[in-house]
């Protein structure tokens, strides 16, 4: 039995941080909370649920046609890190405290990793907590996405396939060859298709807020075996992130946010919701409606991560301290969902 702090299960679940022009590419609005949330039905990082096969007996979710090259050099173009080495806090006096880090928790043990790391290798293959985790982030989307590695049974290692879909990072595993999309965790070409990576908790936050609240924590250490210290001195494309233009391969416009506003997006069912970054620093929680359950985003007042929570019931009013979640009808919820009083456990997406 898994631990209920690791992993989502991935059946029928999405919940990612990225882009809102990347996420929004392709989806139709129904509507939403002004200014917090909108609609995220069909985004682009949908596939279809028809397995395909390709002339040469490969199966396919997206067709191979719809990839692009990202890097010239194909498989490995961008080095992942496979044998991550990792410093306490207190040696980690080369991260600003407003520098942005990857902050994962499993079994008690806490793990940061800068994005100025992040950002030139795109996955970290590591082991935490005793668990098997790859650490994924494609810095075209700004999406952060940790997944278990263990499918079936087998625990697999990823590399940087070199090639895009809607601008996200396609992941390869080193055992099959079989294709992955970074966003969804779906394997979309190859042996491996219809399986689903299953998502492990994690958050972008600020390395200040990330220490604060996980003193204990080790750092991702800038010796890679691969590039000089020097290197991680500042997160890669830099241009890219000053520049308006988002993604590779992404055409369509959606003008209702500025394509590189951060959302955070879940998906359930049918139904799929986007909370601004925005709306978050405006707001100590968000409570909105999705498939007939109520939709919790709130920042953790300890460390600055973001938590998405379901619950099943919609007529109550949620509110928000720095121990639990409290409800109108007087139930109470740690902030991982799990309940206080006796009563049902929340479901965590995020």
């Amino acid at each position: 039995m898994e631990s209920r702090d690791y992993l989502l299960s991935a059946a029928g679940l999405t919940a990612v941080i990225v882009f809102a022009g990347i996420l929004l590419a392709t989806s139709q609005f129904d509507g939403g909370i002004e200014g917090s949330t909108a609609d995220l039905q069909n985004t682009s990082f949908n596939t279809s649920s028809e397995v395909k096969m390709t002339e040469g007996g490969r199966k396919y979710v997206v067709s191979p046609d719809k990839l692009l090259q990202g890097c010239p050099g194909g498989k490995d173009c961008i080095p992942s890190i496979d044998n991550p080495q990792f410093a306490s806090a207190g040696k980690a006096d080369w991260l600003n405290p407003s520098d942005k880090v990857v902050g994962l928790e499993i079994n008690n043990e806490s793990r940061a990793y800068p994005l100025r790391i992040l950002s030139r290798h795109e996955i970290v293959n590591d082991k935490v907590g005793g668990k098997p985790v790859a650490v994924t982030y494609c810095p075209l989307c700004r999406s952060a996405v940790t997944h278990s590695r263990r499918v079936s049974g087998q625990v697999l290692e990823f590399g940087v396939s070199g090639k895009l879909y809607n601008a996200n990072l396609v992941m390869y595993d080193r055992s099959s060859d079989t294709l992955w999309s970074q966003i969804s965790g779906r394997a979309i070409i190859g042996e491996k298709v219809p399986q689903k990576l299953d998502l492990v908790f994690s958050s972008i936050t600020e390395w200040e807020e990330w220490e604060k609240g996980h003193p204990d924590t080790k750092v991702l250490s800038r010796d890679t075996g691969v590039y000089p210290n020097s290197v991680y001195e500042t997160e890669a494309y830099s241009g890219y992130k000053r520049s308006e233009r988002v993604g590779y391969g992404v055409n369509q416009v959606d003008e209702r946010l500025r394509s590189k506003d951060i959302v955070y997006g879940v998906k359930t069912g049918n139904q799929s919701i986007a909370v601004t970054k925005d709306a978050l620093q405006d707001k100590q929680l968000i409570q909105t409606e999705i498939d007939n359950n109520t939709l919790i985003v709130f920042r953790r007042p300890s460390d600055g991560s973001v938590t998405a929570l379901l619950q099943d019931e919609t007529d109550v009013d949620f509110d928000l301290n720095d121990k639990e979640i409290s409800g109108s009808g007087g139930d109470r919820w740690a902030l991982d969902g799990e309940d206080i009083d006796g009563n049902e456990d929340m479901k965590r997406l995020l």
